[in-house]
């Protein structure tokens, strides 16, 4: 009978070996341990045709994103071309007002100064402060001041009107809207600090044209 025994299990042990061990209560070859691990490659094979459908359409939605991220880099490169444009105010046309400003600005004399002045004081400039910002911003007022004054007239004027030139606080309006238009704090302290760089660029191009133009005479010689 033992024999008998022995012969089935070691039959029912080839037929269904995972069966006979999970009847053990030991494991002293690690044969079920093996076992276990052997098993989910079944299911990883099997896995692997239920998502090759899936794998193929990979590539439509890689394409259909690419097809977006194209249209928005478009869509970007539009926004800073428009924002440029707005900045050097090739042409700026204030929705409210309905006026188109070619080559107002940047202001190139007292002059012209003095009328934008009339304008705001009788309540037809009312978006200069938004204008203003648009012009001297994002670089700041140091940076970009030169778009709204031109070198020429910055040279002509201070603050206070000290050393002979001409009070940028004599035009009240247009000196409050510039004021306000600055985002920082020590707004005034800002402005002096931007018409003085001005200055002393526009000094330094001058002397260097001047150089340029004595070689070039000196060469012809």
């Amino acid at each position: 009978m033992s024999k008998r025994r022995k012969t089935q299990k070691n039959i029912e042990w080839k037929d269904n070996p995972l069966e006979e061990l999970a009847l053990g209560d030991q494991d002293p070859f690690g044969m079920i341990t093996s076992a276990i691990e052997l098993a989910p490659i079944k299911l990883e094979d099997e896995s692997d045709k239920e998502t090759e459908p899936a794998l193929e359409s990979e590539p439509e939605d890689n394409e259909s994103i690419s097809r977006r991220l194209r249209r928005l880099e478009t869509k970007v490169d539009q926004l800073i071309k428009m924002v440029t444009d707005q900045q050097k105010h090739i042409k700026l046309q204030p929705p409210r007002l309905g006026v188109v400003f070619n080559d107002r600005y940047p202001i190139q004399t007292l002059e012209e100064l003095a009328i934008l002045e009339k304008e705001i004081e009788d309540g037809k400039q009312p978006d200069i402060v938004e204008i203003i910002r648009l012009l001297i911003y994002p670089g700041g007022v140091i940076k970009q001041l030169r778009l709204l004054l031109a070198d020429d007239l910055a040279n002509l004027i201070n603050i206070d009107g000290t050393f002979g030139k001409t009070p940028l606080k004599s035009f009240k309006c247009f000196f409050g809207a510039l004021q306000d238009a600055i985002l920082e704090q020590d707004r005034e302290g800002l402005l002096r600090k931007a018409i003085q760089l001005q200055k002393k660029r526009f000094f330094k191009r001058k002397c260097v044209l001047k150089i340029k133009n004595r070689n070039k005479s000196k060469a012809k010689d």
